[in-house]
C-alpha cells in the first residue's frame, strides 16, 4: 500500500490558488451540515474570489430539499479537481442567496480559510 499525502492548506494565497482550480462546470457535492448527512450534486457556474461561488442545482433538489435551501444555512462543499492536480477540496460555508427563477442557483460564501 502506498502512503497517501494529505496537505491541509491554511494560507490565504494558497487557498485562493486551490479554489481557483475549481472551474465552471466542475461537479460538487453539497452536504447540509446541521440537518442530515445527505449530499446533493451540483455544478459550479462561477465565482468571484473573496465574495461568492455560484452553483447550479437540479430542479428536483429544490423540490425535495426546499426546507434546507435557505439563506444563512451552513453547508459543506466537496469536489475533486481533476487533471494533473488531483486535489480533493472541502470547505464549510453558508448559503448567501437562493434563486429559483429563471434558473435554480445557489450563491454560497467564498471560503476565507
Amino acid at each position: 500500500m502506498t502512503n497517501k499525502r494529505v496537505q491541509l492548506v491554511t494560507e490565504p494565497e494558497k487557498i485562493n490558488h486551490t479554489l481557483g482550480l475549481l472551474k465552471a462546470d466542475s461537479q460538487i457535492d453539497i452536504e447540509f451540515a446541521f440537518f442530515s448527512n445527505e449530499r446533493i450534486k451540483g455544478r459550479v457556474v462561477g465565482a468571484q474570489a473573496g465574495k461568492y461561488f455560484l452553483l447550479a442545482l437540479p430542479k428536483t433538489v429544490f423540490r425535495t430539499q426546499e426546507n434546507m435551501l435557505v439563506e444563512g444555512q451552513t453547508v459543506v462543499v466537496r469536489s475533486i479537481i481533476e487533471g494533473n492536480t488531483g486535489a480533493c477540496i472541502a470547505f464549510k460555508v453558508r448559503i448567501q442567496s437562493v434563486s429559483r427563477a429563471p434558473y435554480y442557483l445557489l450563491f454560497i460564501d467564498f471560503p476565507k480559510n
